[in-house]
């Protein structure tokens, strides 16, 4: 009888080849960026900051409306500083997500094609 897989080590590398490498590295990858939330600028489409309630100029001393402007402005660099850093933080975890996707599909190619060419030339040792 003539069989496509002539031992039990050929079948077996053929399949960890597959199987480690989209169980390892590609699905672990491939679920964080599909499962990854939102970042907080996709939530709150132009959501700026605001002072508070409307007030007039007569109303409020000239310092204490120089300290709230002051205060906004510093609130503002605050916020867009902690907001770069998410940015940075999360390009980083999608990065290292498609180089575990990558990473699992190249060795899972070279682990096909050494088995393909130990089945080919009858290397079973």
């Amino acid at each position: 009888t003539g069989t496509l897989l002539p031992d039990m080590e050929t079948m077996v590398s053929l399949t960890g080849s597959v199987g480690l490498s989209a169980i390892g590295f590609v699905l672990p990858g491939l679920f964080f960026l599909k499962l990854q939330p939102p970042s907080p600028g996709e939530v709150a489409a132009g959501g700026g900051t605001s002072t508070g309630g409307s007030t007039s100029a007569a109303s409020v001393e000239e310092g204490e409306h120089e300290r709230r402007i002051l205060e906004s402005a510093a609130l503002a660099t605050t916020i867009r500083a902690k907001e770069t850093g998410e940015r940075c933080a999360r390009r980083w975890d999608t990065l290292v997500a498609w180089l575990l996707v990558f990473t699992g599909i190249v060795g899972g190619a070279f682990g096909l094609v050494a088995s393909c060419q130990q089945l080919a030339n009858g290397d079973a040792s």
